[in-house]
């Protein structure tokens, strides 16, 4: 066999290197978490096998706040947060200073790069718990209100950040003699005798509940009058004013 080794084609071989951006790994709470505790820290992973991660250019977002940013944590997750590791494998620990919101979603979104130019944007998110129970507002008169005139009507309102459990709603009265029930959503009728006057109402409107009560007698005068509302959510929180 004869054969003729000519020339170089000019074609040089590639060089091995780094192709990829750096990736996120080990999330804490995994991605779409529900029931998440609201002291919960928040940790994750940003790998770069090859040419390691830049921290100067990293900037991690919580809950559309700038959290990390310039190789400094900011309030208000500046508290207890680390980022610990080399430049191959940061372990990222995110403390909020307070507690999560009850019943909110966090978003965690990351932008960082390696020590060349491959850069990586990713976000997740969780849900916190429902840690929070109804809220009662006195409308009318207001907590502590004085010199109430004696044939008032009392309206409050009861809302939660999830939903309230309307069948467990109760609302009693002690004008001076003890609490007696004034209303119970669960009974027909609703407004019990006594505190069923023409003006007593209540409506639903977008999951919260107003309630008007109506007393047939007037209150007593100089007389500190007590209203206890009985509420829960699906979660079993009871109420707050």
């Amino acid at each position: 066999m004869v054969f003729y080794a000519g020339a170089s084609s000019g074609v040089e071989p590639l060089e091995s290197g780094d192709l990829t951006s750096p990736i996120i790994t080990n999330k804490d709470p995994l991605p779409s978490a529900t029931d998440v505790p609201k002291d919960k820290v928040i940790s994750f992973h940003i790998e770069d096998a090859i040419l390691g991660v830049d921290l100067s250019n990293t900037t991690i977002y919580v809950e559309g706040n700038i959290a990390y940013t310039s190789s400094a944590f900011q309030n208000p997750y500046d508290d207890s947060s680390s980022i610990t590791g080399n430049a191959n494998d940061y372990t990222v620990q995110i403390a909020k200073d307070i507690d999560w919101d009850s019943v909110s979603t966090v978003t965690v979104r990351v932008v960082t790069q390696d020590l060349g130019t491959h850069s990586t944007d990713e976000s997740w998110d969780f849900d916190i718990e429902d840690y929070i129970g109804p809220l009662v507002v006195p409308i009318n008169p207001t907590n502590g209100q004085i010199e109430v005139a004696l044939d008032s009507n009392i309206q409050l309102s009861i809302s939660d950040d999830d939903s309230v459990e309307a069948n467990l709603i109760k609302v009693e009265i002690d004008s001076g003699a003890g609490f007696q029930e004034a209303f119970i959503y669960s009974d027909s009728p609703k407004f019990k005798s006594g505190f069923d006057g023409p003006g007593s109402t209540w409506q639903n409107v977008g999951g919260v509940y107003t309630i008007v009560i109506d007393p047939i007698s007037d209150f007593p005068p100089s007389t500190t009058i007590y209203v206890r509302v009985t509420a829960t959510d699906p979660t079993g929180n009871a109420t707050r004013i």
